[in-house]
């Protein structure tokens, strides 16, 4: 189990996350290289830089996303 901190600035994260994958009306796809992968980096090191600390050589995680981090899509990389 890993403790993340405050959940302010992760939700913050992730909801800048979820608004660069979502296509507004009236603005064109967001930029993968400028606003997408920044924005996935910021929640990234929020969220997953303790986690990859506990894992070590393991190769399989259980994740329970709550809040705004049910609704990111989680890959493995």
């Amino acid at each position: 189990m890993a403790d993340l901190g405050e959940a302010a600035p992760i939700d913050q994260a992730a909801n800048e996350f979820r608004q660069a994958l979502t296509k507004q009306p009236d603005k064109p796809l967001s930029n993968i290289d400028s606003e997408l992968k920044p924005k996935a980096r910021a929640l990234d090191k929020l969220v997953m830089q303790s986690v990859r600390q506990l894992l070590g050589d393991k190769k399989r995680l259980l994740v329970s996303p709550d809040g705004l981090l049910n609704l990111i899509p989680l890959m493995r990389s």
